[in-house]
């Protein structure tokens, strides 16, 4: 039986999308689309949060030393752990530590390549249509590639896990504006359990978080789609479809 499930936030505590029986094959409805949730965090969130930070972490690089020093984001925070190699925090809004590989490219150049050493994201924060706790990382060597420069376009991607498609196309009232296209699965360990997420036919909007006047955070905007399909073997076990509508709840619809 399809039920349906209207929720203003997911304040179940912990989300994380890593593996195991237990998550990828909840016991519920609400469990089935706290897990479908974390997935579209992961692998929708963060990447584009990880673009607004990685870009302008490429513009502070380009600066001259005295705009350098006043900028209170990056400068003092960077660690140069090798040749092209930075690690650095990121508490602007969210808390991100990040270890990039740069291969000496601007991330707006057409060949460019940059190297994910490590990334994670955590924190805690009511707003969020997502989650209000979260805790989300990327696998290691996961690539950013620029993929179009004139329509400002690039491909986050690790292998055959997944790939999320970023396409800026701007601002509204401050908020940087994407489309995100994003497939990929998730396996399990233990089991012949696999779960494989998308975005659908169309790209998912998301206008990006910014503070109000009051320096409370504002949360992320999302407009489209976000589904997760569970399979045992060739045999669909458990689904949740996610809307997300402007101006709306959250729609989730499951089998459970």
């Amino acid at each position: 039986m399809k039920r349906l499930f209207i929720a203003f936030i997911i304040c179940a505590g912990f989300v994380s999308c890593q593996i195991s029986d237990s998550s990828i094959r909840p016991v519920d409805g609400h469990q089935l689309f706290n897990y479908s949730s974390g997935l579209c965090g992961n692998y929708v969130t963060v990447p584009v949060e990880l673009m607004e930070m990685l870009i302008g972490f490429d513009e502070y690089m380009n600066k001259s030393l005295a705009d350098k020093e006043a900028d209170a984001r990056f400068y003092g925070k960077i660690d140069e752990m090798s040749d092209n190699v930075y690690r650095f925090n990121d508490n602007a809004e969210r808390k991100i530590q990040c270890t990039v590989d740069t291969q000496g490219k601007s991330i707006h150049d057409k060949d460019a390549v940059w190297i994910i050493a490590h990334l994670s994201s955590w924190g805690y924060n009511e707003a969020d249509v997502l989650t209000s706790y979260y805790d989300y990382s990327l696998p290691e060597y996961t690539e950013i590639r620029m993929t179009d420069v004139e329509n400002s376009v690039w491909t986050i991607s690790y292998e055959d896990l997944f790939e999320t498609v970023l396409k800026y196309k701007g601002q509204d009232e401050g908020r940087n504006i994407w489309e995100v296209t994003a497939t990929g699965k998730d396996v399990s360990s233990k089991s012949d359990l696999t779960a494989y997420f998308s975005t659908g036919d169309a790209p998912l909007e998301v206008k990006e978080r910014k503070m109000n006047e009051d320096k409370v955070y504002l949360g992320n905007a999302y407009k489209g789609n976000f589904n997760v399909d569970i399979y045992s073997g060739k045999e669909l076990k458990d689904w949740c479809h996610i809307t997300f509508r402007p101006g709306f709840t959250t729609k989730y619809e499951t089998n459970q």
